[in-house]
């Protein structure tokens, strides 16, 4: 599971560089500025490149994807794609129409020693023949809609208001309306002319397309792919017509036939029939048929062309297959949707769902329903089966999972994080689950707790309880539990599975200057003084450092950058944890007369498995040096060290790396 790894990393991962003085990102000669202690033996790196040529193979007509290695003879190679769309850095090929020349280059990397080379690779096009003077399908759905066109193709899907034509390079939707004379059957030949448009995301001709019927007979449908949960789900982003199967339970909605999957967030739905379905209403069945888009805001349906349906052998429940991944969790809410099984133990209970962690220090919340007979407690070991989807801005399973209860412990939850009102709209941007105790005025909405907080934006929601918290009603308190994310729309809610609530009392607030360790070691949200000498500065946040120790300072994007290295500084606030770092989280401070003069201690030159055991849920400030490609995206500015999983990245940078985008570089920093 290397790929989700990955993407852990980058979420989590955040290497400070104190930009300006203690920084340095340095290139002589297309050369990086680091010893290799340990390099003795000499290598000829262009017989790495003519090695590496050698086993692409034949580049003139490339069909599949490349093997793009990382190394090779103790060689660190870097690549680079002129087109990554068509052929990728790491070498997956995406056909297109046409031949299309790509220019790879390469860095080979030795000790000090590194030479660039570049080559080209032609990725063979797929387009396929259709006959002159009529448009092909393929290309007209990639453009904007409003073209005029005239395509001839095969009928492959019918419906009472449209069908469905395909030639060798794509299928397009033609829309009749109503007054469609339905004289259009499958396997018909057909030229239509018209002017695109666009609906459920997709390009299709409207009502005043024509439409003449040739004689003959074209192919049949092809072969359909069978969709599980995350399948399903997953056509919501997809922008291409597809043969699929599903199974769900279908539903008469008025004028809709629409279809329920168990354990999806989407329903499907089978666009205007031209067959009778009244005998399927309300019960499980396989639906065949071209996928041409989705509709649909708040609920989002799949709609489907019917090509075939029939009833499921399985009338009590689903049988869209699962074949459920075992993975920690931390695993899970870092890939995309998919089926997956858990072992972990429960941490918070709500009337219709259960929060679950395991030995990643990661949670994940499971929800089954209004119909949950709560038979599992806080401590229960679980062990659950299902599909994850997206709700409230983070990965859960949703109902339809399957869980099993094993042996009860004793769980820890440890001591939760004292979060005010800034802190908590920071929680509704990180969007991870944490273990917090927030103070507000309790009120009862219809079905909902909801918790008013002095100085947020959010408005902070107790979950279901199961607990009866009636004679709290209207009264301020301090509530623990877990944040579990962000709904609503005009109105903002944190939510928060609820294990305690007391009425309110004032947090206590430390008056006295303590050192910068005492407020490390201290309770997480309390408010401390404290002063020191500012050693690195970026555009948000300082470094702050006395006899005791580092700890940063964060100040936002509004901060004026009127701090600089050496200057002795103030600081009374609140602290908070980020990335599992305590810090300061927009204090106010106070820049005093007196300077001092910041001398760096020597850098620690980080190995690969040094970078790569920076992946902890407890960092150290460290002042250290690492090589890597830099590359920009967007507004970060990434270092790519060659052979790990991680990610550096320079946090909100002062100066401008533009024109180190794409270079080794060794950068020196926090």
């Amino acid at each position: 599971m290397k790929s989700l790894k990955k993407l852990i990393v980058v979420l989590l991962l955040v290497l400070l560089i104190g930009v300006g003085v203690g920084c340095d990102i340095s290139i002589n000669g297309g050369k990086v500025d680091v010893d290799d202690h340990n390099n003795t033996t000499k290598v000829d790196l262009d017989d790495v490149y003519s090695a590496v040529l050698l086993a692409l193979g034949d580049r003139t007509k490339v069909e599949s994807d490349l093997v793009f290695p990382a190394s090779k003879d103790g060689v660190l190679i870097v690549w680079s794609s002129s087109n990554p769309e068509v052929l990728g850095n790491d070498g997956k090929v995406t056909r297109p129409l046409d031949d299309t020349k790509v220019t790879i280059t390469i860095v080979l990397k030795y000790g000090e020693e590194t030479k660039q080379y570049s080559f080209n690779v032609t990725v063979k096009g797929n387009r396929a023949d259709v006959p002159d003077g009529y448009d092909k399908i393929g290309e007209l759905i990639a453009q904007e809609a409003g073209v005029s066109a005239s395509v001839r193709g095969t009928v492959v899907g019918l419906t009472s208001q449209s069908f469905l034509v395909k030639d060798d390079t794509g299928f397009i939707l033609v829309y009749q309306g109503k007054n469609f004379k339905a004289d259009v059957k499958v396997g018909n030949i057909v030229v239509v002319n018209g002017v695109t448009a666009e609906y459920a995301g997709m390009k299709q001709f409207g009502t005043d397309a024509t439409y003449t019927i040739e004689d003959g007979q074209g192919t049949d449908n092809g072969t359909f792919e069978t969709l599980d949960v995350a399948k399903f789900d997953a056509l919501a982003t997809e922008a291409n017509v597809k043969l699929v199967s599903i199974t769900g339970k279908l539903l008469k909605s008025g004028n809709y036939w629409n279809l329920e999957v168990s354990g999806a967030t989407n329903k499907g739905s089978v666009s205007y029939p031209a067959q009778n379905l009244d005998e399927y209403d309300g019960k499980n069945v396989v639906v065949t048929g071209y996928f041409v888009g989705v509709t649909g805001s708040s609920t989002k349906y799949i709609n489907f062309i019917l090509v075939n349906i029939k009833l499921s052998d399985n009338q009590g429940g689903n049988d869209t297959p699962i074949e459920a991944t075992s993975a920690k969790i931390s695993e899970v809410i870092s890939a995309e949707a998919g089926n997956y099984e858990i072992n972990g133990v429960v941490a918070g209970v709500t009337s219709q769902s259960f929060l679950v962690t395991d030995d990643s220090k990661a949670f994940i919340l499971v929800y089954v329903g209004k119909e949950w007979q709560r038979d599992l407690e806080i401590g229960d070991n679980v062990k659950v089966t299902g599909t994850t989807t997206k709700y409230a801005g983070m990965m859960q399973f949703g109902a339809g999972s399957t869980y099993v209860k094993g042996t009860s412990t004793t769980y820890d939850a440890g001591n939760p994080e004292l979060v005010d009102g800034t802190l908590l709209d920071t929680l509704g941007t990180d969007l991870v689950v944490k273990y917090v105790t927030v103070n507000g005025d309790l009120a009862k909405s219809g079905n909902y707790w909801n918790l008013t907080v002095a100085g947020a934006t959010l408005v902070g929601s107790i979950s279901y309880p199961y607990q009866d918290i009636n004679s709290f009603d209207g009264k301020n308190v301090d509530v623990t539990g877990y944040f579990v994310g962000v709904t609503g729309s005009s109105t903002k809610y944190a939510t928060i599975i609820l294990t305690d609530i007391k009425e309110g009392v004032v947090t206590p607030i430390t008056s006295d200057p303590v050192t910068v360790s005492e407020v490390l070691n201290g309770t997480v949200g309390a408010a401390y003084k404290t002063s020191g000498v500012a050693i690195a500065v970026n555009s948000q946040s300082f470094l702050l450092k006395d006899d005791t120790g580092t700890i940063l300072v964060y100040l936002g994007s509004d901060y004026q950058k009127d701090i600089n290295v050496g200057d002795v500084v103030n600081i009374e606030g609140k602290t908070s944890t980020y990335k599992g770092s305590v810090q300061f989280n927009k204090p106010t401070y106070q820049k005093t007369e007196e300077t001092k003069t910041v001398t760096h201690p020597e850098p620690h030159v980080l190995t690969l498995s040094e970078f790569d055991a920076l992946d902890t849920d407890k960092p150290v400030i460290d002042y250290v040096t690492i090589v890597g490609e830099l590359q920009i995206d967007d507004k970060y500015v990434n270092i790519i060290v060659t052979g790990s999983l991680l990610y550096g990245s320079v946090a909100y940078p002062v100066e401008d790396f533009k024109s180190l985008d794409g270079k080794f570089v060794e950068v020196t920093g926090y």
